[in-house]
């Protein structure tokens, strides 16, 4: 689910003329993103405080990172297509005793001000998920 801003989440579940949506800001949301020009990619999440704040977690130290770039979704989850806007960072964090960067997030759209969005179409590649199935199957 997106609007003109950026991503909003995703679609959890239907029947046939409604759907229930879990926004990026629940506890239980994670989309893959990649940070833009550096090719560095980790998780985003939505880490319980500020309405529009969010986190980018297991980008690993030796990556430059810097207040104002963007990040977008990745594409790698195959639960969303490449290139949706999520937000821009505002904060990085070196965390003690841990080789991963804290990166703060202010997210593009507006979940309190959203009065239209729109679903898009996702068919994930078929490829991905017959490997995690063998993944599963030899583990």
């Amino acid at each position: 689910v997106i609007n003109s801003d950026g991503l909003i989440g995703q679609v959890i579940l239907t029947s046939g003329s409604y759907s229930q949506v879990l926004p990026y800001m629940h506890s239980m949301f994670r989309v893959s993103a990649i940070i833009e020009e550096s090719r560095a990619y980790g998780i985003v999440s939505w880490p319980d405080e500020g309405e529009r704040e969010l986190v980018l977690r297991f980008i690993p130290e030796t990556v430059e990172v810097t207040p104002g770039q963007m990040v977008y979704t990745s594409g790698f989850s195959n639960q969303y297509p490449q290139g949706i806007p999520i937000g821009t960072i505002t904060e990085v964090e070196s965390v003690q005793g841990v080789s991963n960067q804290l990166i703060r997030l202010e997210a593009f759209a507006d979940l309190s001000t959203l009065a239209e969005a729109f679903i898009v179409k996702f068919e994930p590649d078929t490829t991905i998920e017959e490997l995690n199935q063998r993944q599963e199957e030899i583990f």
